[in-house]
């Protein structure tokens, strides 16, 4: 077993509660799964986090790593399976993430995704965020587990799952920000059907 704790941003009492930050990014491999959680926070409403999570056709809008995402059917009003495609690099190893997952939301703070193998490239995976207000903001946390069905370096494995969930950590939190304030400033326009704040 490898385990692997990332303290990206101090501890959790040691950072400010006016801003957003990632407070910690934890990695665990038992074989060929990994297992990994993120605590975070971001400087916006739950409501509005929530609802930027669940605009599945704009995920981009949020992180330039995800190349693509779109829903491929409505199974219910709460249920969404959506097909992303996300570019994950550590120095010069590169990979498409391709997940095709049943999204279940369960308002007004949590998002449980189920990835269907058989169009992913992944052997099998999961992941689960909540959400919870935090003052002015959200506290977000993140927890997945994956097995690869691409080859991953053996020396490197850890280090690329850790590299992309710091990142993406990083960038989902800058993200989401970015799109509260403009939304704030009635900056850019935002697609049918994101929550719009009164």
């Amino acid at each position: 077993m490898l385990r692997i704790v990332v303290l990206v941003a101090g501890s959790l009492r040691a950072t400010p509660l006016w801003a957003g930050a990632v407070y910690s990014v934890d990695v665990t491999r038992v074989g060929e799964a990994y297992r990994a959680s993120i605590e975070s926070r971001v400087q916006a409403p739950p409501e509005v986090v929530f609802a930027m999570l669940t605009d599945y056709e704009h995920l981009s809008r949020i992180s330039p790593s995800i190349r693509e995402s779109r829903i491929i059917a409505r199974l219910d009003p709460w249920l969404h399976r959506v097909r992303t495609v996300t570019r994950l690099c550590v120095l010069v190893f590169c990979v498409d993430l391709i997940q095709v997952q049943d999204m279940a939301q369960y308002p007004p703070g949590e998002i449980a995704a189920t990835v269907l193998p058989q169009y992913s490239n992944l052997s099998c995976g999961s992941g689960r965020w909540r959400l919870a207000s935090d003052g002015s903001g959200t506290y977000l946390s993140f927890e997945a587990q994956l097995v690869p069905d691409f080859w991953v370096p053996p020396l490197i494995g850890s280090a690329l799952l850790r590299h992309m969930l710091r990142k993406e950590a990083e960038r989902t939190v800058s993200g989401l920000e970015r799109l509260y304030r403009a939304k704030c400033s009635a900056q850019g326009p935002f697609a049918p059907g994101f929550v719009r704040l009164r």
